[in-house]
Order: structure tokens, then sequence, then C-alpha cells
């Protein structure tokens, strides 16, 4: 016992040592390091110890081996919550594990660094087991682990239970308007848990609304009803920055293509409040075409939680007011459970693009997309969706057919990808909006990003909040202001052209009601 007592001694020293160095110093490549370690003891600091027991194995012989796996598990697993909130600036979450197959489509370089993590992670869990297997033999092994994994799933249940949320709740400091400050008060790990237990809370909660007598469209949009019906397009495009509000960048000419420049308001994109950072597409979906806040209560992404079932909001709204509703959509449906989810929004036809070219350069979706309508040819208003996949990161391009042509000073190579890659991308919106109001003059037309791409780091400084992107939108091909608004006001500003909106004002608060999201969620579910 004393040896045992020595070797657990000297593994917690190793341990806390390791894990104090880590959370002084890596203030110097993320956000989300605290400036005050003592914050940390209410909670993170219990939770770490914890898991540093957890992990523990007594050694015959290999104890500092032992001991510094154990704590190069722990460290990993906080590495792997920092390159994940540089990407999307979130805590990540258990749902969030649903999502990483998906990495291989967008970056196969991406996802091979992701998975030697796992792989990694997964070594230094099982390695030390082995070595504890050779020295004690198969009968201790089975006993320690059915005990682990004992351990583990009583903890996995627990998270998900009210006791477990409030016990966190009167622990930790939590910010409602900051998951940034949140992490930076109570931890990486404490982060993790809280945001993984409000989830499946959520989850139970979304149960309970199923069978209550609440009209979700009616409660959005009042008794609108459409009086001067106009064709509407949503032109949602991935990533799509403007790299002149990258701070300390100089161009050679203008990255913006002149041809664009007619259809913003005063010459000026509008700038908008988009749901997510870096990533996570579906959200802004899910707001442009509900009209609803995606709070991401029970998944990361709602879109994942559908089954097939009819969700009220805008685009309910205009079917019921006549309209078709038609989709282009650029990335493939494997993605966020988009095929389930488009069903639920419930649109009439759909068109997608990436059977047969996944990195679809916009003026392709365009040209398809515009002959797609015109062979449609609906005799009923209609509202047109476009969902752009080009731009992601990592920023490819076809030099041969997209030379570089902007000239950037910045020491950061990509700011001249996305410099390049935004100058043609403009060029081939001003054609298809001159070839789209030639078609169709008395159209709406919204052109919005999804969200920024993950580029912006300590080095790399973009002049607004990391959730400000640009849009603009036309009707009868004048431009209009939209600055300010969020994604789930898109409905609103759009439905305030087509017929009287004095209830709007009043209304519009509706969508951040939490009862009215989740009742719009429990609908698509089936029974």
């Amino acid at each position: 016992m004393p040896k045992i007592a020595l070797s657990f001694v000297l593994y917690l020293l190793i341990f806390s040592s390791v894990l104090y160095a880590y959370l002084l110093f890596s203030a110097q490549w993320v956000h989300i390091a605290n400036a005050n370690l003592k914050e940390l003891f209410k909670l993170e600091i219990p939770l770490l110890f914890l898991g540093a027991l957890f992990l523990y194995l007594p050694s015959k012989n290999k104890k500092l081996l032992l001991a510094l796996l154990s704590t190069a598990t722990l460290l990993l697993l906080y590495i792997i919550f920092d390159l994940f909130y540089s990407f999307l600036m979130r805590s990540p979450q258990l749902s969030d594990f649903t999502n990483i197959t998906l990495i291989w489509d967008f970056d196969p370089l991406l996802s091979l660094g992701a998975f030697a993590l796992l792989f990694l992670l997964l070594f230094l869990l099982s390695y030390p087991l082995y070595i504890f297997y050779k020295e004690y033999g198969k009968k201790s092994f089975l006993r320690i682990l059915t005990l682990k994994v004992s351990l583990l799933l009583a903890a996995f249940f627990y998270l998900q239970t009210p006791s477990f949320a409030k016990h966190l709740n009167k622990r930790l400091s939590y910010f409602h308007w900051s998951q940034k400050v949140t992490i930076q008060k109570s931890g990486r790990l404490s982060s993790f848990l809280y945001y993984s237990s409000q989830s499946f809370l959520a989850a139970k909660e979304l149960q309970n609304y199923k069978n209550r007598d609440l009209n979700v469209t009616a409660e959005l949009f009042g008794n609108f009803t459409i009086e001067k019906p106009r064709n509407i397009y949503i032109i949602a495009l991935e990533s799509f920055v403007d790299p002149r509000l990258i701070r300390g960048t100089a161009y050679n000419k203008d990255p913006l293509s002149e041809k664009l420049k007619p259809y913003l308001y005063q010459n000026n994109f509008s700038f908008v409040r988009s749901p997510v950072y870096g990533g996570d597409t579906a959200q802004a979906e899910f707001e442009i075409l509900t009209g609803i806040k995606a709070f991401a209560k029970i998944n990361s992404i709602e879109f994942n939680l559908f089954e097939g079932g009819h969700i009220p909001g805008f685009v309910d709204l205009l079917q019921q007011n006549g309209y078709k509703t038609y989709a282009a959509i650029a990335p493939s449906p494997i993605y966020f459970n988009a095929k389930t989810a488009y069903q639920s929004i419930g649109f009439d036809a759909i068109l997608y693009l990436s059977y047969e070219d996944e990195k679809i350069f916009d003026s392709e979706l365009f040209r398809r997309s515009l002959e797609f309508i015109k062979k449609k040819n609906p005799k009923q208003p209609y509202l047109y969706y476009n969902l752009g996949m080009y731009g992601h990161h990592p920023y490819k391009r076809d030099y041969e057919k997209r030379p570089s042509v902007i000239e950037v000073k910045h020491k950061d190579h990509r700011v001249k990808k996305v410099a390049n890659m935004f100058h043609f991308r403009t060029d081939s919106l001003a054609n298809y909006l001159k070839d789209l109001l030639a078609y169709d003059p008395s159209s709406i037309i919204l052109v919005t990003s999804d969200h920024l791409p993950p580029l912006f780091d300590k080095g790399l400084n973009y002049t607004k909040d990391l959730h400000t992107n640009i849009a603009f939108m036309l009707v009868e091909g004048k431009p209009q202001n939209i600055d300010g608004l969020h994604y789930y006001e898109y409905a609103y500003k759009i439905l305030s052209y087509l017929g009287k909106t004095k209830e709007f004002e009043a209304l519009q608060a509706k969508s951040t009601s939490l009862d009215l999201y989740y009742k719009a969620l429990s609908q698509t579910l089936r029974n």
C-alpha cells in the first residue's frame, strides 16, 4: 500500500504540474485561457482531480510511464477542446460526435488530423490498461475494466439528470451572453459538461411539447396574408466573407467586382447577424427558412433532430398562402441530416447538384439554378432557395479558370486566397442577378453569407464581431437596407414587401421564444 500511495502522489504531482503549465501558457494560442486560475477551483479543478482518479492505474514497474500517459490523456482532451473552439468559437458537446465523419467530405487533410487525434486518445486510454493486464493478470484486469466502464456509464446517465444540472448551476460561472466568458471563468471540462447536460434536459423537454396546443406559424406571423405575391429568391453563400473587413490588409485593387456594386445599398453590403461562426451552415439555414432562432438547445445542429414531420414557420406560411417552394443545393445532402430536414421544411422540389460536383463553383450553381426554375415555370408564386458550397475551408480554387488577380499585402497567405475567391464570386453573382432580374424583374432577392470562414485568430483579425456577416436585398431590382437583421428576422423583412405588417413589430420578438422553438422542433418528430 505505501508503494501505491507513493505512486499516486507522483502521478498527481506530474498531472498537476503539466495541467497547470498548460492552463497558464495556453493564453498564447487560444482566446479562452483563464487569466485567474483561482476561479477554476470552484469546479474545473475538482473535475480534473476526479478525471485523474478515474484514469489512475497502479503499476509494479512502470509508474512514471503510466503517470505520463494518464496526464497526456487529459492534456489531449484539453487540446482537442481548444482546437474545436478555434474553428467554431463555441464549446463542443456530446452531440457533436454525430457529425465527426462529415469532416472528411469538407477537408480530407483536416479529417486525417481529427482521426489521428482520436486514435492517439484511444491509444492513451488503452495502453495503460494493457500494461496493467500484463503486470496483474486477467482477473485483476477484468475487475478494473468493469469498475471503470461502470463508472463511465454511471457518469453518462447522471449527466442527463436534473440533479446534475442543478449541481452544475450552483458551482458554474455561467454567462448566457457569451460562451467564451463562461469557458474562461469556469474551464473547458466544466463548460463541456454543462452544455452537454443542457442539451440532454432540453431533449426531454421537447417531448413535453409534442401534444401542446400551439400554432407556431400563427404565433410568429399573426393573421398575415399575402396581398402582393412576388417570387422570392434566397441565395445563401458558403463562407462569403468580404476580405476588405480583414484588419491590416492592402490590395492592388478592390476585390469586390464592379459589376456587383449597383446591386448594393449605397454601394455597400448590409451587416447582418449569423447564429454561427466558422461552420454549422445548417444553423443559418434553420433561422432563414423558419424565422425561429437556432438556440442549439438539444443538439448543436437543429437539423440533426428532424425526422421528416412538417415544421411550422416562414416556409410553412408561404405554402399556406399558395406558394410553391423549390431549392437548389450544392453541398451533399449527407451533411447535417439535410434530406430529412428539407423534407420537414417542405420543399416541393429540390435540385441536388453535389451528386455531380461536390466542389461546385458558384457560377455553376447559378446557371443550373436558373435552368431548373425556368424548366419548372410555375404558375403560382414561389420561393426559390439556393445554397452554395464554394468558398469552404480550405479555400481551394481552379487557378487555370480563376487565376490570382488580387495581390495582397498581408503575412497570412489565406488572405490572398479569400480575396481572389471573393473577386470571382462577386463577379459571378452579379451575372446571376442580371439574368435573374431579366427573367423575373418584380422579384425579391436576398443574398447572404451563411457564416464567416474559420479564419480569424490572434494573427488574423476581423474588424467586426465574428457573427457579423454580409448580405443584401433587392426588391424589383432596387437595393434595400437590411443592416442589423438577425437571420431569423429575414422572414419578417421579406414578408413586409408582400402584405400589411402592422402586427410584425410586436410579433418579431416571438422569433426568440423558447416555447415556439420547442414546439416547432417537436412537430418534426414522427409519432
